[in-house]
C-alpha cells in the first residue's frame, strides 16, 4: 500500500499516458525504501474519484513516454524510468520504457516499434540482458522494427547502466557513434 510517512522519503512520479495523453496509471520510486531497502517502485492508478488504486489489475498498459516513439524514427528502449529521463534531459534523446522492470514487457505495446529503428540498451546484468533479448526477438520474429541494435555499453560494472555510464563521462556524440556503428541485431544461434 502506498500510505505511510513520506516526510523522510523521496518520490519519484512517473506517468504513463494513454495515447489521448491522460493519465492511466503511475510508477513512483522511493528512496529508501521500507524495510532496509534502497527503494521501492510502486504502481497505483486513478481511481477517478481523487484519489488511487495501488495496483495495476485490469489496467491496459503503456510504454513510458510513448509519444517518443510515435514521432521519431530512432527509438532508446532502457530498462526503468529514470534512465530514460536521464537520456531525455543530458541528451535530448527519444526513449522509453516498460513498468514493472525486467521481464514485465507489456507484449500487447509491441506495436508501437512498428517501422521504427529500435536500439535496445540492457542493464549490465543477466536480467537486463535477457530482457532486451526478449523483446528483440519478438520485434524480429513479427517484423515489427525496421531495424534492432543491441547498444553494449563500455566499460560499466556488473548492474551497470546508462546513467552509470553517464556520470563516468560517457558524451551524447559518444552514444550516436555507438548507435550509428553498431550492428544490427541477429539473434543467437547454437553452434
Amino acid at each position: 500500500d502506498g500510505s505511510g510517512d513520506k516526510s523522510k522519503v523521496v518520490e519519484t512520479h512517473y506517468d504513463y499516458l494513454d495515447d489521448d495523453g491522460v493519465l492511466a496509471y503511475q510508477v513512483i520510486r522511493r528512496e529508501p525504501g521500507k524495510n532496509g531497502k534502497s527503494k521501492d517502485i510502486l504502481q497505483r492508478r486513478p481511481d477517478g474519484k481523487g484519489d488511487w488504486i495501488w495496483d495495476l489489475k485490469g489496467v491496459e498498459r503503456y510504454l513510458y513516454h510513448a509519444s517518443d516513439i510515435k514521432k521519431t524514427q530512432n527509438i532508446l528502449v532502457f530498462e526503468g524510468e529514470k534512465k530514460c529521463d536521464h537520456v531525455r534531459r543530458n541528451f535530448k534523446l527519444p526513449a522509453t520504457t516498460n513498468s514493472g522492470g525486467a521481464g514485465k514487457f507489456p507484449w500487447e505495446c509491441i506495436g508501437y516499434f512498428r517501422g521504427k529503428d529500435v536500439i535496445l540498451c540492457p542493464d549490465n546484468d543477466k536480467p537486463g540482458r535477457e530482457h532486451m533479448a526478449s523483446i528483440a526477438v519478438a520485434l524480429r520474429n513479427e517484423s515489427i522494427a525496421k531495424s534492432i541494435k543491441m547498444l553494449i555499453l563500455p566499460g560499466l560494472a556488473e548492474k551497470g547502466d546508462i546513467s552509470d555510464w553517464i556520470n563516468a563521462g560517457g558524451t551524447k556524440e559518444a552514444l550516436q557513434k555507438m548507435i550509428d556503428e553498431g550492428d544490427v541485431w541477429m539473434p543467437e544461434t547454437a553452434d
